[in-house]
């Protein structure tokens, strides 16, 4: 560490210099600096001990000098090593208002090196919080002014006395700021699609306990419906919400070989039969390649992605190809022939809870589906995508990679084909 300017100008000038030690080493706590030219002008100063300062107080402070030097620069090597180990920002404010000094991670959070607090959070950055002895330090959330989706836990601490300077620290709360926002519309969520199914599932089975003598059998036979239906509902809901989960807890896919082909004509049956009234037609390209992939959570993509089309396809036939594709492996393809999606909507389709407004009145739904898709299909390394037809209406695909046999795995390459499940 450099000397203190007080010490240094104390030991270059002819005037004498009154110094207070902070360093905790074993130094005075008030020394006087003599001129480098000994005059015999008294001082107004005293020794702790009650003696006035003369010469050789002076000659052994500048002795002791060389020796806390070497301590200073390792306190201040130290000091740096932690800051820059930290994941918090920090920053040192001057009495201007400007950056004093600035560690790695603070840039690394800022995205690149600021001079003002203002560059970084534009009005609201300049505005020096009062800092006083019953109120040390004042904490709030921010947006990057380059950066509006990020938002950082600004804290900041008086510094020197009178509040010429100040000490910020940055921390990155985005992730806390959605995980916040995603809870309040979870339990949201949960408090009308869970309520629903089990209030349909309640009073049809109450109905029918309380009525069963005087109901005829069409009666009867519409209740169990309306009872299966809702129950596949919920255990869709419930099985989509173990899956989020799973992923929250650290739980993750086994890779494993898996063939669409025999995978996915069974879900497209189930959907037939769960949707009477719209046409659901498989294409399948013949001697398909294994992929990696978990063959309950390829069935749980392909049936969210089914559902999805029949709910909003206006009633139209809704077709699932297999084939290929250009990269090494096999792609998806859920074709509906309904409104079709936007190109704002292509991403944010995908994340929780999201409902396009053009379509979320014709269908209940909780807005999880498409994105528990995206979680598996990319935990089984593969991507997920959505796009608007050109002659109208929307495909929801998936790719997903060739499976890399090992030579002591244990699985033969040599696949019998799958006999064509048809229309």
């Amino acid at each position: 560490m450099s000397l203190s300017p007080d010490i240094a100008s104390g030991i270059a000038t002819d005037s004498p210099s009154l110094v207070a030690t902070t360093t905790g080493c074993d130094v005075g706590q008030m020394a006087v600096v003599m001129p480098r030219h000994p005059s015999t002008r008294s001082f107004p100063a005293t020794h702790p001990d009650s003696r006035p300062f003369d010469q050789s107080d002076g000659v052994r402070l500048r002795r002791r000098v060389p020796e806390l030097e070497p301590q200073e620069r390792v306190l201040r090597a130290e000091l740096s090593a932690v800051l820059a180990a930290v994941d918090a920002g920090f920053l040192t404010i001057d009495a201007s208002g400007r950056v004093a000094s600035q560690n790695e991670a603070a840039v690394r959070i800022l995205g690149d090196r600021v001079d003002t607090l203002r560059a970084a959070f534009g009005p609201l950055g300049s505005e020096r919080w009062s800092v006083d002895e019953t109120a040390p330090q004042h904490t709030t959330e921010l947006q990057l002014v380059d950066r509006p989706d990020r938002w950082l836990e600004v804290t900041r601490f008086a510094g020197t006395a009178g509040g010429a300077s100040e000490v910020v620290v940055l921390r990155d709360v985005t992730e806390a700021r959605r995980s916040r926002g995603l809870r309040e519309v979870f339990l949201s969520m949960l408090s009308h699609e869970l309520r629903t199914p089990v209030t349909s599932i309640y009073s049809a089975t109450d109905l029918l306990r309380s009525r069963l003598d005087s109901l005829d059998d069409e009666e009867r036979a519409g209740l169990v419906d309306d009872i299966s239906e809702e129950a596949e509902r919920l255990l869709r809901l419930v099985d989509d919400l173990l899956v989020l989960a799973h992923f929250d807890e650290g739980i993750y896919l086994v890779q494993e070989p898996s063939l669409l082909q025999r995978a996915v004509p069974d879900v497209v049956e189930r959907e037939r039969r769960r949707w009477p009234g719209i046409e659901i037609e498989l294409r399948m390209q013949p001697d398909l390649p294994v992929v990696t992939g978990d063959q309950t959570s390829v069935q749980q993509v392909v049936r969210n992605l089914v559902s999805n089309a029949a709910k909003y396809g206006l009633g139209m036939p809704v077709v699932v190809e297999l084939d290929e594709g250009d990269e090494p492996g096999v792609v998806a393809r859920v074709l509906d022939q309904g409104p079709g999606v936007t190109p704002e909507e292509t991403e944010a389709l995908f994340r929780p809870f999201f409902r396009s407004t053009r379509t979320a009145r014709a269908s209940s739904g909780a807005g999880i589906g498409l994105y528990v898709c995206r979680r598996l299909v990319e935990a089984m390394g593969g991507h997920i995508w959505a796009q608007r037809r050109a002659s109208g209406g929307s495909e929801f695909g998936f790719w997903l990679p060739e499976y890399a046999y090992e030579p002591d795995d244990g699985v033969s390459a040599d696949v019998a084909p799958i006999p064509d499940a048809g229309t």
